[in-house]
């Protein structure tokens, strides 16, 4: 059948994200909200307005650049690209201000969720693998992080920042391997942290509502960590190691399928999964780093 088209005898099924709600009463304009799902963007006009400027720019200096080309000219701006582009700025600026928004329900409803957010009555958060919206109540999570934590002892609340000591502590690791000549001075520079825009790792949750109870699976965010650009850096260097000299890596379930192909699969034949409990918070750090150390030293 033609692309976009369905056989007669079936009908097109079309299922909206839904919003796993566990702590307020949402009426149904509420809910059609969040069941446009969390990558949603709702429209904002005024931004669209701010960076018009900025974007109009852009074009102007792309169409000036194929306009020389094709008139075989060197010079400046060509005023009928002046031209041109006042009147899409303007075009755009008009339809942005006069046109009413589709939805006349959807700023005062997002304004809503952002109040009982700011007043902590309820806790909006993405879920782990249905990547919809879980609704649940502080209290909740606060119950469920304390049992966790309690399980695995694998976190210790801390009452003051390290986060200068740790910038310190790393570019000072940094510089002493440059003043040994084990590193490039260029290669401190991609690697040291800033001063500014360094962040301390932190712990959230995503609720699994996919498994009984919902329990939470802990996350670190560690993109703006001190040693974030250190770990990337050998990230890209072990990786292809390890995928080399490993029989084992599946980095894909489409690598994994055809790694079946090269079996004899019968009705008989049994695959076997296993779920590790907690996996990324139990592994050992000083073990870790001790088994990637012997790998290094064979390879």
């Amino acid at each position: 059948h033609p692309k976009g088209k369905l056989h007669p005898h079936f009908t097109r099924l079309s299922f909206p994200p839904q919003a796993n709600n566990k702590a307020y009463v949402l009426k149904d304009t509420e809910a059609q909200v969040l069941n446009l799902g969390p990558k949603f963007v709702p429209p904002a006009p005024e931004q669209v307005l701010e960076r018009l400027p900025k974007e109009i720019k852009i074009m102007q200096e792309k169409v000036s650049e194929a306009w020389r080309k094709a008139t075989k000219t060197i010079g400046r701006e060509p005023p009928i690209v002046k031209t041109f582009s006042d009147r899409i700025e303007n075009e755009i600026r008009k339809t942005v201000e006069t046109e009413k928004p589709k939805n006349s329900i959807l700023k005062s409803t997002i304004t809503l969720f952002q109040k009982l957010q700011k007043q902590k009555k309820v806790i909006f958060r993405q879920t782990d693998k249905s990547k919809v919206f879980h609704i649940d109540n502080p209290e909740n999570y606060i119950e469920k992080s304390t049992t966790y934590m309690s399980r695995t002892n694998a976190y210790i609340e801390i009452s003051t920042s390290p986060l200068r000591e740790m910038i310190e502590q790393t570019d000072k690791f940094l510089r002493n391997l440059v003043t040994k000549k084990q590193m490039p001075q260029s290669m401190l520079d991609r690697l040291r942290p800033s001063r500014t825009e360094s962040e301390l790792p932190h712990l959230y949750y995503n609720p699994k509502d996919h498994k009984l109870g919902e329990p939470l699976r802990p996350i670190v965010s560690g993109m703006k960590s001190p040693l974030s650009k250190i770990a990337s850096f050998l990230d890209r260097l072990i990786r292809p190691l390890f995928d080399k000299h490993t029989p084992y890596a599946l980095s894909n379930s489409i690598i994994f399928l055809k790694h079946l192909k090269q079996f004899k699969t019968t009705s008989e034949t049994n695959l076997y999964t296993f779920d590790i409990t907690d996996l990324y918070t139990m592994i050992p750090q000083k073990e870790a780093v001790l088994a990637i150390c012997e790998f290094l030293g064979r390879h």
